[in-house]
């Protein structure tokens, strides 16, 4: 396994300041890294990939099982992964993990001898991109209870150091790049006019969908960016499409999209903020439908229901 370390020279003072420290397992390559970021800023002091942080006193999280349970070390004192401090020994981590990763996050760390700054992080540690995005939206989920578990610490201690509340938010990247992709989806049944001369078919034969806006990443929120576009919007299924002897007719719809390009970003109230996920592409219906519209097809019908997306449309918004 790689073993890169990320850290800035010491500074002349060797004063403990408060981290905290964040463990990351990609399960099935059995990779790793830590980090330790400045608690009250949000700054990033060292990463490394590996489990363990070589500094004058050395963070050693070697000793956890893949579901984050277990020790870890801050020069000689050990503490163990516990959301209370009672049991931990001082600091409160949390844990989440599921069948292919593990994060554990640890507040109130006193690291004496923290470099004052560091170029880099624990990058180039996992083996895939969706891997770096899924560590990124669960660190951000879980900063503002590590955050708030500190300031109650703090608190507690009578400690008037000022404490960053951390908030995510969503923005284009750039101008969003926008496009015009289109959905394309039958909304009829396929009718056969067999032996008759003629044949239709309309409503009686057809759906209303309702389209909702879509991203190539899960779990994201939605944002307008500043187009014309809406969370969803429905087909209706008002139209009729008429075919001749032997001919099979079907009604399609095409619901306009302008795709567009957002990241969320982790920010505190103390100034500090890193990407948390992304860059990835949202879908939104153009509002009214814009550049859509519904259609005949005569002779190549599919089913009802039957979906497909065009995405070489037109650079720009609706």
């Amino acid at each position: 396994m790689r073993f890169i370390t990320f850290f800035a020279a010491f500074g002349t003072a060797n004063a403990a300041i408060d981290v905290q420290l964040v463990w990351r397992l990609e399960k099935d390559s059995g990779h790793s890294s830590v980090s330790a970021l400045d608690l009250k800023t949000g700054t990033l002091l060292a990463g490394s990939c590996g489990s363990t942080l070589e500094a004058d006193t050395p963070i050693d999280l070697s000793d956890l099982d893949k579901d984050g349970n277990g020790n870890f070390t801050v020069g000689d004192k050990t503490y163990r992964v516990h959301s209370k401090p009672e049991f931990s020994g001082g600091p409160s981590c949390s844990k989440t993990f599921n069948a292919k990763y593990s994060l554990v996050q640890c507040s109130g760390v006193k690291w004496p001898g923290t470099p004052e700054s560091a170029k880099g992080n624990a990058t180039n540690c996992f083996k895939d991109a969706e891997s770096q995005a899924t560590f990124r939206a669960l660190e951000a989920r879980g900063l503002s209870h590590e955050l708030h578990s500190a300031h109650r610490r703090d608190t507690h201690q009578h400690d008037e150091r000022q404490f960053c509340s951390w908030y995510t938010t969503t923005n284009l990247v750039d101008d969003g790049n926008p496009h015009q992709n289109y959905l394309h989806k039958q909304l009829s049944e396929t009718i056969n006019c067999g032996t008759a001369e003629s044949c239709s078919v309309g409503s009686m034969q057809s759906k209303s969908f309702t389209i909702g806006w879509s991203s190539d990443f899960s779990g994201v929120p939605w944002i307008s960016g500043g187009f014309s576009v809406s969370e969803s919007w429905t087909t209706g299924n008002s139209y009729t499409c008429n075919a001749g002897k032997g001919e099979t007719a079907c009604i399609w719809y095409n619901t306009a999209h302008t795709a567009y390009t957002v990241r969320e970003t982790a920010r505190n109230s103390c100034g500090g903020s890193y990407t948390a996920r992304g860059p990835y592409i949202l879908f939104s219906p153009n509002d009214q439908n814009r550049g859509g519209g519904y259609y005949c097809v005569i002779g190549t019908c599919r089913s009802q229901g039957d979906e497909y997306w065009d995405k070489s449309g037109r650079a720009g918004g609706p």
